[in-house]
């Protein structure tokens, strides 16, 4: 999970504020980008959700 926020920790932060407000970052992202940067969440939220799977079988 860190290593994921810490992705996105980079992606964001060129996002600041001034004294007009917020400066929002607008940027496309391709379907490769967005894969590498969930991955890791998504084998560890596939391997808890197997754990639980094969906890309520038996």
């Amino acid at each position: 999970m860190n290593r994921f926020f810490y992705k996105l920790k980079t992606i964001f932060s060129s996002i600041t504020v001034d004294s007009a407000g917020p400066n929002h970052l607008l940027a496309k992202l391709s379907l490769e980008k967005l894969a590498s940067l969930v991955e890791g969440l998504m084998l560890r939220s596939l391997a808890a959700m197997n754990t639980v799977l094969k906890d309520s079988e038996g």
